[in-house]
């Protein structure tokens, strides 16, 4: 087996008990920050996967945006109704651009908290 542990000479029990006891403190500190580390990473994951979700609808509705008819086949209007009727969708486009910018303003501010 091993030797017994031999105390240096010129140091004292209260010494390597003060050393120890310090090293101890800061072995806790460590571990606390990593675990503090360790929580502010999930929270960042989990920010960054909302953002990348609403990016996706995002973008998956102004694809389906540019595709429509709306866009694609502009229609004169020949009626007061057909001119009512077209600026109802596009304030419908407009509510639902409103929606979707302020969502990801909003989920960009909580990434810039994290």
């Amino acid at each position: 087996g091993r030797p017994a542990y031999n105390i240096p000479s010129g140091v004292g029990s209260q010494e390597i008990s003060e050393k120890w006891a310090d090293l101890c403190k800061r072995e806790t500190n460590y571990e606390d920050e990593i675990v503090r580390t360790m929580i502010m990473m999930r929270q960042a994951n989990q920010v960054i996967a909302g953002i990348m979700s609403h990016a996706k609808h995002y973008k998956e509705w102004i694809n389906n945006l540019l595709e429509s008819d709306y866009f694609q086949k502009p229609n004169k209007t020949e009626s007061l109704s057909q001119a009512d009727a077209a600026c109802t969708q596009h304030e419908l486009y407009e509510d639902s651009y409103e929606k979707y910018r302020l969502k990801l303003g909003m989920l960009q501010k909580n990434l810039d908290n994290v």
